[in-house]
């Protein structure tokens, strides 16, 4: 399978909405082939949703884009699905949403950049994030480091050390309001 180029995307929720709210971004990580009730409910009236890989089943992706539009990355168990239709996963997301940088990965070791492959931190470089978003520990995470929101969502289906969770980016022009919702 050739790799897409991973360029980086504009999106068009890139522009705060005129309505005077924030751009609402849900994330997942880690669904594992299971999405709540409660998390899909959590979820509605987000603008945009990114998933930080782990998918497992594309049937997750397919239900998350009745919700929004949906951008994910590949995880470390999604090597197993041939096929994912319409949705290519890639190893990282570019994208641009709310005026913001956002880069997305499974896996960010210890919230560290330079601990990434050579490859990937090049990419980190390149593109300097506002926000980095990745999955992988199943476990909740916020830090703010040299300029960067680091935000790990945890996992709705198999959390560990923490109860099962998804995140919300609330993109206000003044800044970005990350949280965290219990889903289970």
């Amino acid at each position: 399978m050739v790799e897409p180029k991973n360029e980086p995307q504009s999106s068009p929720g890139d522009s705060i909405p005129a309505n005077g709210r924030p751009l609402k971004v849900g994330v997942v990580a880690d669904t594992h082939n299971v999405l709540s009730e409660t998390a899909r409910r959590e979820l509605r009236g987000v603008d945009m949703i990114l998933h930080a890989g782990d998918v497992v089943d594309p049937a997750i992706l397919d239900d998350l884009s009745q919700i929004a539009p949906v951008r994910a990355v590949r995880g470390n168990c999604d090597y197993h699905e041939p096929a994912y239709r319409i949705h290519v996963l890639r190893e990282t997301l570019q994208i641009q949403l709310g005026g913001y940088r956002i880069f997305v990965v499974h896996k960010l070791p210890e919230a560290e950049p330079s601990l990434m492959t050579p490859e990937l931190y090049t990419r980190w470089k390149s593109w300097n994030p506002r926000v980095a978003i990745f999955g992988h520990t199943h476990y909740p995470e916020k830090v703010e480091k040299n300029g960067t929101l680091f935000f790990n969502p945890g996992s709705p289906s198999r959390p560990r050390r923490s109860q099962a969770s998804i995140g919300i980016l609330h993109l206000w022009p003044e800044g970005v309001v990350a949280e965290h919702i219990v889903v289970g």
